[in-house]
């Protein structure tokens, strides 16, 4: 291209006399380096212990593939924040997770070091319950680490998002648009849809290897879809474009092969979706985001409740700070069952800004007759969308996302709707 720029026209030209800047080129994955403690605190011995402990966590990160995963030397338990530094100098590591497993293998520590400045800003300790297994420890232990710390929305994109949202824009990475493309479903909006269509086609604009970012570019394409937003044109087309660049560029990606799924939901296509549920679960059983989207479907449309509910259930302890929406099969869930209170407690826990979702909470509210409570939510629905109607409500929660066992929500909607045209008057 640079070639192409300088000899563009006669190619007998002189050139200019000022070099070419060559294009800035950027990183795909994030780099996080995995050590543990040396056993006399200095030199690199290592008990068979802690080795093995690295060697689980090195094994379990490397299934999440925005990630780089890199074996350290072990560094002492006193070591120094210029250790920290100096080791990740040499590894070329963002992010440096130290992990330790006491001597009677029942207690097992976790720190994170930013590899910029030497700060740790993380810490996790766990503790083997009576009667556990030390197999089982070391597994659920590893899992647990790797999941909170390596997650979709985790540890390290918290920590990479807090500081990319006090950049100037024009300075955003590619890693770091990423992150800000993921925020979206923090706040499930029109213009925060828009905001993340923005950022991930810069992101990928960029750095066009980056399989995450297009997974997630068809998501929010099909969020367009689902929400009426029209915001861009085709964009069922550009979805399914997106997934499958994604894909290509890593058939292993469980990010890449879980949000393919969301887009065959939206087909209802549920036999395919079944298989990507497979698929993604196969490339990786910690991540939280696969596991939440599974077990989402399997409650929502009422297919396979139990194991849904186990999958909800794991994805919520895989990660520390979930996003709002991983809620949602739970509302459904209880709802269905007739246990109002905890559908209501869910609801409030996910703190949707969205007009649907919002009904959803107001209705929830009615069922447990707090008929104020449910009008003044209802009031914020109207003046998200004054034209709101029953009709909305059923095409997104039964016709998108084939809600079954919640069908008395549309009764209830009904009385909520009276009330609220009556007490206007």
């Amino acid at each position: 291209v640079i070639a192409f720029l300088l000899f563009k026209g006669d190619n007998t030209q002189e050139t200019s006399a000022t070099p070419a800047t060559a294009a800035k080129t950027y990183k795909s994955t994030i780099d996080l380096c995995v050590v543990t403690i040396s056993e006399d605190g200095e030199g690199a011995k290592v008990s068979k212990e802690n080795r093995e402990l690295r060697d689980e966590l090195f094994a379990k990160l490397s299934l999440f593939h925005d990630y780089k995963v890199i074996r350290g030397v072990p560094l002492s338990p006193d070591a120094t924040t210029q250790e920290f530094l100096d080791l990740a100098k040499k590894v070329n590591a963002d992010f440096i997770l130290q992990a330790a497993i006491g001597s009677d293998q029942k207690k097992i520590s976790a720190q994170l070091f930013n590899g910029n400045d030497g700060r740790n800003f993380w810490t996790k300790s766990l503790q083997e319950e009576d009667g556990e297994a030390d197999k089982d420890f070391l597994e659920e232990s590893t899992a647990l680490i790797s999941a909170l710390i390596a997650g979709h929305d985790g540890i390290i994109h918290r920590e990479i998002l807090q500081k990319a949202l006090v950049k100037n824009e024009q300075d955003l990475t590619p890693i770091e648009l990423l992150q800000i493309g993921k925020a979206v479903w923090e706040d499930m909006t029109k213009e925060t849809t828009l905001k993340a269509i923005e950022y991930l086609k810069r992101c990928v604009s960029l750095n066009p290897d980056m399989s995450t970012a297009y997974a997630l570019l068809s998501e929010v394409y099909i969020e367009d879809l689902r929400r009426e937003y029209s915001m861009t044109s085709e964009p069922l087309m550009k979805a399914k474009q997106a997934s499958k660049r994604a894909i290509q560029l890593d058939p292993k990606n469980a990010i890449a092969l879980i949000e393919r799924f969301w887009l065959l939901w939206y087909e209802k296509d549920y036999s395919a979706c079944e298989l990507q549920i497979k698929l993604a679960l196969e490339a990786n059983p910690y991540e939280p985001l696969v596991l939440i989207s599974a077990g989402s479907f399997k409650v929502v449309t009422n297919k396979d409740v139990k194991y849904g509910l186990e999958l909800c259930d794991l994805a919520i302890r895989y990660n520390e700070k979930p996003q709002g929406w991983y809620n949602w099969p739970l509302i459904t869930y209880h709802s269905r069952e007739g246990d109002y209170k905890k559908g209501l407690e869910c609801a409030i826990k996910a703190d949707y800004q969205d007009d649907d979702n919002i009904a959803q909470t107001a209705v929830l509210y009615w069922l447990n007759d707090e008929k104020e409570s449910a009008l003044k939510k209802y009031s914020e629905v109207k003046r998200l969308n004054k034209n709101y109607s029953i009709e909305d409500y059923k095409k997104f929660f039964f016709d998108i996302w084939d809600s079954k066992g919640i069908d008395n929500h549309l009764d209830c909607l009904k009385e909520i709707e009276a009330a609220y045209k009556s007490a206007k008057k």
